[in-house]
């Protein structure tokens, strides 16, 4: 095997070992969504499933005001950009 290639299996499996540390906390964030709180810092694959978190997060989180204020956010910067925009169009036909 010459170095080149011993080169391009350290890189490989030095990817590999680097996504995997990426996914692990997406992985972690799974298991303690759909798990009761207690089961959070254990793994047990016999560990029951729930959705209580998610009923808990949502009557705590206040998601129509903040839908509200994204929309006008949206809004806002949408119209200025148009403005903008409407503006320099008027400037080149101008000449």
């Amino acid at each position: 095997m010459s170095l080149s290639q011993e080169r391009g299996l350290l890189e490989t499996g030095a990817a590999w070992l680097l996504g995997f540390l990426w996914i692990l906390p997406l992985l972690y964030a799974f298991w303690t969504a759909f798990h009761p709180p207690e089961y959070s810092t254990r793994f047990a694959l016999a560990a029951p499933l729930t959705l209580d978190n998610f009923v808990t997060a949502w009557a705590a989180a206040p998601f129509a005001r903040l839908a509200r204020l994204a929309g006008a956010g949206v809004s806002v910067v949408g119209d200025t950009g148009l403005q903008v925009e409407s503006r320099r169009m008027d400037r080149l036909r101008a000449g």
